[in-house]
């Protein structure tokens, strides 16, 4: 009975040893299945509480969350990690106040355009002021987006002897552009708009309507205007309009985008140069383009005329008339 009850005590003894045993090699695999502040979560096992989601989970339709709670970003938002786990994460643009992405487009795209209207006789060097000044692009990069364009609907001449390329051509009219738009976009909507309503003049045509739209302020006097540089003109005389010597003054000279400025002196100036200068010298009305087509009948033999203090033109068939006319009436320069 003894030597029984001394087993029983040895088993016992050696059941606990193993039991001991047994629980030192189980300790560090209990310990590796418990996370530590180093570990970091996924995306993809990161849960979000309904009260914490950001504006772009809120619409999520319930097939977008799995069973185990996890969620998908929208492709358009970002997620940042930590060693303490995963931020939520954040849209890359915020949300529209009001309506749909699409209506607030339009609204933005509304707001983002511009009325510029090109009054009739604007040189270039004016009109690209004036797409400055409205937000539409600069002057230099107009001025370089028309030298360097090529018309393909119509005949533009590509002379060097032309300061601006496009002198003549951006028709006077209201046009609605993109603040901060392409220039090229910008010239070209400009462009289509003198092709449909300039009557596509010749270039010579084109020249002699820039100079009639400073020579004179009503349709009648435009048309007698015409009669007088025609006649000039078949009869060799220089032009001598004082509107040529304002513009290389006013509307090249100062402009520090035109390299050797000086130059065109000579080539624009009517008082220097033989006949027409060397291309328009502003954007001509479509009345003034209609005077250079039709100069006025009845006048084949007036070569003189000037704009007198009594706001009207006065015309003279010799120069002597022309000298007692001016000293009757004074002489208003521009």
């Amino acid at each position: 009975m003894l030597r029984e009850t001394r087993h029983k005590r040895k088993f016992g003894y050696l059941a606990c040893v193993l039991l001991a045993m047994a629980s030192l090699l189980l300790l560090p695999a209990c310990r590796q299945a418990t996370p530590t502040a180093d570990s970091t979560l996924t995306p993809q096992t990161q849960e979000t509480s309904a009260d914490s989601k950001p504006w772009f989970a809120q619409s999520q339709t319930n097939e977008q969350v799995s069973s185990g709670g996890t969620t998908q970003s929208p492709p358009n938002v970002t997620a940042t990690q930590s060693r303490a786990g995963t931020h939520a994460a954040q849209p890359t643009q915020a949300p529209p106040r009001s309506g749909t992405a699409a209506q607030t487009g339009s609204v933005e795209n509304i707001s983002k355009t511009v009325m510029v209207t090109i009054p009739e006789g604007y040189t270039f060097y004016q009109v690209a002021a004036l797409l400055e000044t409205k937000g539409v692009c600069s002057v230099k990069a107009f001025f370089d987006a028309a030298q360097g364009y090529e018309v393909k609907s119509f005949n533009i001449k590509n002379d060097p002897d032309r300061c601006y390329k496009m002198e003549g051509y951006l028709f006077p009219d209201s046009y609605e552009f993109y603040r901060n738009a392409n220039p090229t976009d910008v010239l070209i909507k400009i462009l289509n708009n003198y092709y449909q309503k300039s009557g596509l003049p010749g270039d010579d045509t084109l020249i002699l309507a820039s100079l009639i739209e400073h020579e004179a302020r009503s349709a009648e006097h435009r048309a007698k205007v015409s009669a007088v540089f025609h006649n000039r003109l078949a009869k060799g005389m220089r032009l001598e309009a004082d509107c040529t010597i304002f513009y290389v003054e006013k509307h090249i000279k100062p402009n520090p985008l035109v390299s050797d400025p000086g130059r065109f002196a000579a080539l624009y100036n009517t008082y220097k140069c033989a006949a027409l200068p060397a291309g328009p010298i502003c954007n001509p009305s479509r009345s003034a383009i209609n005077a250079a087509k039709n100069p006025a009948a009845g006048m084949e033999d007036y070569y003189y005329y000037f704009f007198g203090n009594d706001n009207t033109n006065h015309y003279s068939k010799t120069y002597e008339e022309h000298q007692a006319q001016m000293k009757q009436y004074g002489v208003q320069y521009n």
